[in-house]
């Protein structure tokens, strides 16, 4: 077959390249398109300058694999963030009140949607400034953090050594209580990025198990500030964008429920994540990404997404992971009671020119998501959808066809393997890179690669990694080779291994419980503990 040159425009989906701000806008409307009628669509308004270059077909693998799709249980009955009240009121927290700032959210970083900034202090906070109190077990001292323009926060800490015995806690104006107990366990080469806060105010409560209060460990040195709001457009204050904009309409996944694939659907979405990081120590961005099954069906969790999102194990410590972030119904602006946040992610592979990134996740996400099957078989023609979260809005789907396999597309920075999809519903946006593409097949959504970006002169037309071409990378994992540790772990309790999913098997006052491919899932204790097994190893909850 002989190569063949075509110049086009394309885009990244999540890149902000001279842009004006954005403009969310809610209509009704009325359009069939094979997806069933809906009436509610978002219009948001990019455009972009980038160049591509298609090239002939790779040779296939002779390899065809897959893996179906697995709900998460509710055994542990654990919530991913459970709120954790402050240990004081914080009446002498230390005042920390950041100036009015010009903000730009032109991306700095090709391929990142920017939705804020890093905001170094002049001075850091340290600890000997706070006042710190004596409480049951330690001691505690607040920072009592305001910012004008922003929507969201997050505070970033140096510590000077190694603490084993610090929690933090965080709660923003608009957040409804203190967010999760954040342990040393977070803190990475001696620095951390607490939990993002809803609001404009942020209050950061600090405990440590000492004798006398840790006067030289940390400071304070940077702020995160969010000015993009999610739905709600961006603050004042906010540098525009250079050109003009495109009129883009997403389609809700709470309006596809006349779809037959909307089952499906759901379930794609469940396994969905909007994700928030931070760039570089700079900037805050958005992506989208997918939870994976592996073929044990362990229920470990692994997480697909673009390299241009995520691509350092520094930022994979900073993402915030939103699952179930969409309506619960058409037409609403609200958001369904079942989203969570879990945060902080091993990166375990990632490749620039394929544009894909494989993680594994370090906090187990909420029940009812969804470990979503994948084949590495995909074939021109086939009807596709896309999941994802353009603009850091709800969950939004997009219905269409594969048109071309593993092209070579050359952007203004680097050169990628990529297959094209157009979308005859919906399309793609600032924010949906990193997200799934799925076939469905009797029922299931079966997952075949991440979101690159899209053309300029049509957003519907996509580009999206090939799963072929880095499934050898990555499948080690999504293999799921037996653990020695975990093995040793189940001679140590004298795990039985006859027994069939769901069945129990009680010895010695432990009861193991929900075998998968006979393996243990979990065992309790009737008497003191519970332990499950995240995937690497087994944890201990009492």
């Amino acid at each position: 077959m002989k190569a063949f040159l075509m110049k086009t425009k394309l885009m990244y989906a999540s890149l902000g390249i001279n842009t004006l701000p954005t403009s969310d806008i809610s209509l009704a409307i009325n359009t069939d398109h094979g997806l069933g009628k809906f009436t509610k669509s978002r219009i948001n308004k990019r455009r972009y300058l980038l160049a591509a270059a298609f090239s002939l077909f790779t040779a296939l693998p002779a390899h065809a694999d897959s893996v179906g799709t697995v709900q998460q249980y509710d055994t542990l009955g654990k919530a991913a963030n459970a709120p954790s009240a402050f240990l004081a009121p914080g009446t002498q927290a230390f005042n920390l009140n950041l100036p009015a700032m010009h903000i730009d959210l032109t991306p700095t970083t090709p391929g990142i949607h920017k939705t804020g900034v890093v905001h170094q202090l002049p001075t850091p906070v340290t600890a000997a400034q706070l006042a710190w109190q004596r409480v049951d077990g330690g001691y505690v001292a607040h920072i009592h953090l305001v910012s004008k323009q922003a929507k969201r926060l997050r505070y970033h800490l140096i510590l000077g050594q190694k603490i084993s015995s610090i929690v933090f806690r965080v709660k923003g104006n608009m957040d409804a209580a203190p967010l999760e107990a954040i342990d040393h366990s977070f803190i990475h080469d001696n620095n951390i990025w607490l939990p993002s806060t809803n609001g404009n105010k942020a209050d950061l409560e600090i405990f440590v198990n000492d004798a006398s209060p840790p006067v030289p460990l940390f400071s304070v040195d940077a702020i995160a500030v969010i000015v993009e709001d999610l739905n709600k457009g961006s603050s004042s204050g906010i540098a525009p964008k250079s050109v003009e904009r495109a009129e883009k309409p997403e389609y809700d996944l709470a309006c596809a429920d006349v779809a037959d694939e909307y089952p499906a659907l759901q379930k794609a979405a469940s396994a969905t994540a909007l994700i928030d990081f931070i760039e570089n120590g700079e900037i805050v961005g958005a992506c989208t990404g997918t939870l994976l099954n592996d073929k044990k069906a362990t229920r470990t969790p692994w997480f697909a997404t673009a390299s241009h999102c995520i691509s350092s194990q520094a930022t994979a410590n900073t993402a915030e992971f939103h699952w179930f972030y969409q309506a619960p119904s058409c037409g609403s602006r609200a958001t369904d009671r079942r989203h969570k946040i879990t945060r902080g992610a091993k990166l375990l592979w990632a490749n620039n020119y394929l544009d894909a990134a494989f993680l594994k996740l370090t906090a187990r996400p909420p029940n009812g998501v969804s470990f979503i099957g994948w084949s590495d078989v995909i074939k021109v023609g086939e009807k596709v959808w896309g999941v994802h979260h353009p603009m850091r809005d709800h969950t939004m789907v997009s219905k269409g066809k594969v048109t071309a396999l593993r092209q070579s597309v050359t952007s203004d920075t680097s050169k990628h393997l990529l297959n094209i999809i157009e979308y005859i519903t919906g399309g793609v946006e600032l924010g949906s890179s990193g997200s799934g593409v799925f076939s469905v097949v009797k029922g299931s959504p079966i997952w075949k690669g991440t979101l690159w970006g899209m053309q300029l002169s049509d957003y519907q037309i996509s580009y999206y990694s090939d799963f072929r071409s880095y499934y050898s990378k990555i499948k080690k994992w999504l293999d799921t080779l037996d653990n020695p540790d975990i093995e040793q772990f189940y001679k140590k309790y004298l795990a039985y291994f006859g027994k069939k999913s769901g069945e129990n098997y009680v010895s010695k006052g432990y009861t193991y419980q929900n075998f998968v491919n006979g393996k243990i899932i979990a065992l309790e204790n009737t008497t003191k503990s519970l332990w499950w097994f995240d995937g690497t190893k087994w944890q201990q909850h009492r």
